[in-house]
């Protein structure tokens, strides 16, 4: 005889109409051919196995989660961090020393650190567009990735339900 405490634990004889309901998904299984329940549990056991080889689910094994809640990523720094200020400190340089040709240093300096300014703040303000964008890209393909994970093994469970009830019906079983 095939030892399968575990399966018997999930198996539980109803008082009524002689059936037996599967823990797991709720069916009743009614012999048909006044098998007994040792023949049924055997024959359900047998299926099982047959289920988890086709499907490659196996309820009675360790599950499998897929994680819940938010999807949070890592965040990578701006690699243009600072570019607001190092153009401000550029452009006034270059600012004072074309400014010092005709006397204008300190306005060549203001307007140089101006220009500076707002071309370093784009530059900056890219790099952080840069950085949000990779973060949302790793974001969504880790919710594809789950939505995967969980697609498939909600297949797998059904291809595991579907081939234990053709399993038991072609051993004479009326699973409903």
């Amino acid at each position: 005889m095939i030892d399968r405490p575990y399966l018997l634990s999930a198996i539980f004889l109803l008082s009524t109409h002689g059936g037996i309901a599967l823990a797991q998904d709720s069916a009743m299984i009614y012999p048909a051919q006044e098998q007994s329940v040792e023949q049924l549990a055997d024959d359900r056991f047998e299926c099982h196995l047959e289920g988890v080889t086709w499907s490659g689910f196996d309820p009675s094994g360790p599950l499998v989660s897929v994680p819940a809640g938010p999807i949070t990523v890592q965040v990578a720094d701006n690699p243009k961090e600072g570019a607001t200020a190092t153009g401000a400190f550029v452009g006034a340089v270059a600012g004072m020393v074309i400014g010092s040709n005709n006397d204008h240093a300190i306005e060549g300096a203001v307007v140089g650190a101006v220009v500076g300014t707002v071309v370093g703040s784009a530059v900056e303000s890219k790099g952080k567009a840069n950085v949000r964008e990779q973060a949302q890209e790793q974001a969504t393909s880790e919710a594809a990735a789950r939505g995967a994970i969980r697609t498939g093994l909600e297949r797998q469970r059904l291809l595991y339900h579907q081939t234990i009830q053709v399993c038991l019906e072609g051993r004479g079983y009326v699973v409903r």
